[in-house]
């Protein structure tokens, strides 16, 4: 019998009365005080009271109650409490009220009658039947569809028991020529599971008798039938007879899934091909596109010719609502899409792209950016293009929604890596649209994307174009440049321009004609300078900005620089190859190559000695350096990071790239909460172009993820202004902390129950893409753990290893954190029809270590459900 839930919600006034309070009004009260007072009960039972001793006090009185009230919140009463012994047997107090549920099945009231029936269905001693087996057989003909079904659920309940099904073997015959005649359609499907679980061949009969039915509910039960018996006859002939949409769609996936000729399943496919043609929803696409690839993946049918069918999945309005379905259905059709398709898929794609709208306020284009991504796809795998596509794709540079525009800078990359695709002309005409980009993340990536595959034409290009765009005065990044005051929310573009420009410095080496290479070097230190005076007019320099523009200007006029041009102006060689920068060493750190020019070439100095100090090339000690700042800051700061069991110590390098001498630097460092500074480094004062270390210490208490950041603050010698700048967050991950280490079996058992905390985390991962013990292996590696036990359930066999396939999989994992915090994983895992259910029990002797293992495990089993 299936399980049922009442919600009540009450909102009373009064307070709660004592047990004692309770009892005297139930045995003393009145009607109403009764009905008050069991009221309360029942409300405290859904909330885990425990009231089973008032169980007598309620037998009392309640066969002679009348009010309907009252009766109904005793069978709410009774659905909250046991009504057997501890050896089975109906407890004393259900006897003094058997006559009275007697009488309740034949109540007039249906709704009490129906709370009759659910409270016998509970019943197991076959004995107490002599009296209920007759007025609760005969609610089966009750003209109420609500006591009916009511009666049904009952009595699959108890024919399910072994105990008292042998008491209704009369009821079931007699319920075996009645079902035909049964109108409701809720009443006929139940009807027809009694009978299926009890007698298959006589639902094998109301099947033939009752199959062009067009209750759907009892098609859907005669489809589960077919299911379980591994009927493929029946479920083929279901699902070509059947003219019921969502029936003919169950029919053919069970085909698909339990077809074992080519034959069954090219007719499911075919069926399921027809439905493409028709409006279907969200849920029923899904189910077509997955029962597909589960045919194909076992090899049952090889899908010729119908990836353009399946492909009509792809609209603007399934785009718009569930864009995680349209990428599970393009990733489908581009596995089964031959390449005589792909002009045509192609087309089908750029024409939905064209006919999505286009939001360009107040929401997202969904539609419009998951076909972008799908043509981007598209070029990737066939090298399809368009000419005229890549033109309106260029238009999108310019959007008002960012999301669409940094795709299309996405389709752009892809479509500038083909080998066969000469990337002159699309440059050309992203570098026309540059003066029209809106945001400063999109003018990055176009900036990145142009040195990616530019060359000395298009660095001269696009730096004339930047030059010409800070004075169009449009709406965009460059043109708005000499806005007076710059929005609170955007960023001055001063480090991204100047990095830019350094990149393209170059290709002043790939210049054999020194005129035109002068021509360049002019463009660039034009466009340097041209946007630090905006910014400098407008108010919106920044420190950081000013300094990475000054550099790169004062780097290509320096004297040195000229003269390095002028030489390599006559020493070009023929070869070409010898113009192209040479790759340099891992160990040789491309550290402050902007400061060089202020100090003697004959004595190098403190930094420059810094960085062509050779030192033991350790993959350890490269790893952990991480830049706290950006090479064209005023402060250059880097960190090497060294933990241990208590401490995190930062060896802190801090260059000084300004040109002025700056006293009191400070470092304001900000970090989690479970990591503790224990000094705060500062600096009294640093010349320009020189560089001073600096350690700090800092204590991490748990471990857990954690981040350390802040600012450096410093003041100019001679002035009364200070200037800040940001410091790069380190983040630390509880990967970070983990380690590896083994425990003995007894041991792990005997810590296991007494640790305090405990997090408890399952998910069902759909289908069966992986198997149990890659996903235990999964958190084995993700965790760093050790497996100390093994169990497992194969065929019916318990075994202590991990198996082939095996049904359950149980592991206790150990691992422990660098500061000591042990932690105990138990993993249970099974198989079910619908895929894998993976539950794991965590525990630890420090909660926050404990939660943040779970939340690891929490995200490496949804990347496992995400991956296909």
């Amino acid at each position: 019998m299936a399980e049922s839930r009442t919600l009540y919600i009450s909102r009373d006034k009064q307070e709660a009365r004592s047990k004692e309070t309770l009892k005297m009004l139930l045995t003393k009260g009145t009607e109403l005080d009764k009905v008050d007072a069991l009221w309360q009960v029942v409300k405290e039972m859904g909330m885990g009271v425990n009231h089973q001793d008032l169980l007598l006090t309620l037998t009392m009185f309640i066969p002679k109650a009348k009010d309907k009230r009252l009766i109904a919140l005793f069978y709410l009463f009774m659905e909250g409490v046991s009504i057997e012994d501890e050896q089975g047997n109906l407890k004393d107090e259900i006897l003094m009220v058997c006559n009275m549920i007697r009488s309740h099945l034949n109540h007039p009231n249906e709704h009490v009658r129906t709370k009759a029936i659910r409270l016998v269905s509970r019943f197991r001693n076959p004995s107490i039947f002599d009296a209920l087996k007759t007025p609760l057989a005969e609610n089966i003909g009750h003209t109420n569809h609500f006591v009916r079904l009511a009666a049904y659920l009952a009595l699959r309940a108890l024919m399910g028991r072994r105990e008292t099904a042998v008491v209704f073997e009369d009821v079931f015959s007699g319920m075996k020529e009645g079902i035909v005649s049964e109108r409701d359609p809720i009443c006929l499907a139940e009807g027809y599971k009694i009978i299926e679980e009890i007698d298959k061949d006589a639902a094998l009969s109301i099947y033939h008798a009752m199959k062009d039915t067009s209750n759907e509910e009892l098609k859907m039960c005669f489809l589960n039938s077919a299911e379980r018996l591994q009927d493929v006859e029946r479920i083929a002939e279901m699902s070509t007879r059947e003219e019921s949409r969502s029936i003919g769609l169950e029919a053919s996936v069970l085909l698909i899934k339990l077809g074992a000729s080519e034959e069954h399943v090219k007719l499911a496919v075919d069926n399921l091909l027809e439905m493409s043609n028709e409006y279907l929803d969200a849920g029923s696409k899904l189910k077509i596109v997955r029962a597909c690839e589960d045919a194909r993946k076992r090899g049952r049918c090889t899908f010729e010719g119908v990836g353009l069918k399946l492909a009509k999945f792809l609209s603007a309005s399934t785009a718009r609502v569930n864009i995680l379905l349209s990428r599970e259905i393009l990733a489908f059709v581009l596995k089964i899409l031959v390449i005589i398709e792909a002009k045509d898929l192609f087309s089908y794609l750029l024409r939905q792209f064209n006919e999505s709208a286009t939001k360009e306020v107040g929401g997202v284009s969904g539609d419009k950016i998951f076909f972008l991504s799908a043509l981007k796809e598209m070029v990737c795998l066939y090298k399809i293009q368009d000419p005229e596509f890549t033109e309106a794709v260029v238009d999108l540079l310019g959007s008002n929604l960012p999301e669409l525009a940094l795709e299309a800078v996405e389709y752009l990359d892809s479509l500038l890596s083909l080998e066969a695709q000469s990337p002159k002309d699309v440059l050309t005409q992203i570098i026309s649209k540059i003066d029209a980009i809106k945001y400063g993340k999109i003018l990055r990536k176009v900036l990145g994307l142009i040195k990616k595959h530019a060359d000395k034409d298009i660095a001269l290009l696009v730096v004339t174009a930047m030059f010409d765009a800070l004075s169009s005065k449009k709406e965009s990044v460059l043109g708005g440049l000499e806005a007076k005051e710059l929005e609170s929310s955007k960023i001055f573009p001063g480090v991204t321009i100047a990095s830019f420009l350094l990149g393209m410095c170059k290709y002043l080496d790939y210049c054999r004609d020194s005129e035109e290479k002068n021509k360049l070097r002019v463009e660039i230190i034009s466009t340097a300078m041209k946007v630090c005076a905006i910014g400098k007019k407008s108010g919106s320099l920044d420190e950081s900005s000013r300094v990475a523009l000054l550099k790169v200007a004062k780097f290509l006029s320096s004297s040195t620089y000229a003269r390095d041009l002028s030489s390599t102006a006559h020493a070009q060689s023929s070869d070409p190859e010898e113009t192209r920068p040479r790759p340099q060493a891992l160990s040789a750190r491309p550290l402050f190559s902007l400061i060089r020019e202020t100090e003697s070439t004959k004595k190098p100095s403190r930094v420059e000695a810094f960085a062509q100090k050779q030192t033991a090339a350790s993959l350890s000690k490269i790893r952990s350096v991480f830049q706290l700042s950006s090479i064209v800051d005023p402060l250059y700061c880097e960190c090497t990071i060294t933990c241990n069991r208590t401490e995190i110590v930062l060896d802190i390098l801090l260059v000084n790239q300004t040109d002025t001498y700056l006293e009191n630097v400070e470092f304001d460092i900000v970090t989690s909460s479970n990591i503790k500074v224990i000094a705060i480094p500062s600096i009294s004062a640093i010349r320009e172009h020189s560089a001073q270390t600096l350690t700090a210490t800092l204590i991490m208490e748990e471990s857990d993820a954690g981040y350390i950041g802040g600012i450096i603050t410093a003041g100019r010698i001679g002035r009364d202004d200070f200037f800040s700048q940001n410091l790069q967050e380190i983040r630390f991950e509880l990967t970070d902390m983990l380690k590896e280490k083994s425990i003995e079996k007894d041991a792990f058992k005997d810590r296991w129950g007494v640790l305090l905390w405990e997090n408890f985390y399952t998910l069902s991962l759909n289908g069966h893409r992986h198997t149990l013990n890659q996903i235990a292996e999964a958190i084995t590696e993700v965790t760093k753990g050790t497996v100390i036990d093994t169990r497992t359930r194969e065929k019916g066999a318990i075994r202590a290893s991990n198996g082939k396939d095996p049904e359950i999989l149980v592991k206790n994992i150990f691992t422990t954190t660098s500061q000591g915090a042990d932690l105990f994983i138990n993993a249970m895992l099974h198989k079910t029809e619908t895929g894998v259910v993976a539950s794991f029990r965590i525990r630890g002797e420090k909660c926050r270590v404990v939660k943040s293992l779970c939340h690891l495990v929490s995200k490496t089993l949804k990347a496992l459900a995400a991956r296909t």
